[in-house]
């Protein structure tokens, strides 16, 4: 990443999601995203790894309120310090529910990361609500995929279209109608 950890910014320490940087980025350079969605920003590790390229624009979306899948305080200013510390200018970040926001959403998404509350009705309403938006070349990838939450696993079982799935750092399922980008995700990535 193009920040350091320090202190401050300790959750990244933490992060889970600290196996998949690599991937996220390769897939921005790969997919040349005009729009990414991140839903469920926590401390923003996968918003600024999927921003990192500089390539599209990068919303983050979360209420940063403790839930279901979080145990701490509103970090909003967190991640919005981080943002403007290391200038993420094509970061946006909008505080709401997914089921909020998607409401008024237009724009087509090119990366869908679905990482917000892990329960299985919560993960097929944001499926329902923002898949329709992906571009026919797009890609969602799901975070928790290997990991005790049993919601995710079950939606990602039933997931029709072309995917793989990374088992390290929990788990990442990657998923594409764009069944020859899939395959090359698996040869580029030994899946």
């Amino acid at each position: 990443m193009k920040y350091t950890e320090n202190k401050e910014e300790k959750s990244y320490q933490l992060s889970a999601w600290k196996g998949h940087a690599d991937f996220a980025k390769w897939l921005v350079n790969r997919i040349q995203p005009t729009t990414t969605v991140d839903l469920g920003v926590d401390y923003g590790f996968s918003l600024f790894a999927l921003a990192e390229p500089e390539i599209g624009t990068v919303y983050g979306i979360d209420t940063f309120t403790s839930g279901a899948h979080g145990n701490h305080p509103d970090n909003y200013d967190v991640v919005m310090g981080i943002k403007e510390r290391y200038n993420f200018s094509n970061v946006e970040v909008i505080k709401g529910l997914f089921s909020d926001v998607v409401v008024n959403w237009t724009k087509p998404i090119d990366i869908l990361h679905i990482d917000g509350d892990h329960q299985y009705e919560s993960i097929v309403e944001d499926w329902n609500n923002w898949f329709p938006f992906l571009t026919e070349n797009g890609v969602v990838i799901m975070h928790d995929t290997n990991s005790d939450w049993v919601g995710i696993k079950k939606f990602y079982d039933e997931i029709t279209i072309p995917k793989c799935n990374f088992l390290q750092s929990y788990g990442l399922g990657v998923a594409s109608r764009n069944k020859e980008l899939i395959d090359e995700i698996k040869s580029n990535f030994g899946l």
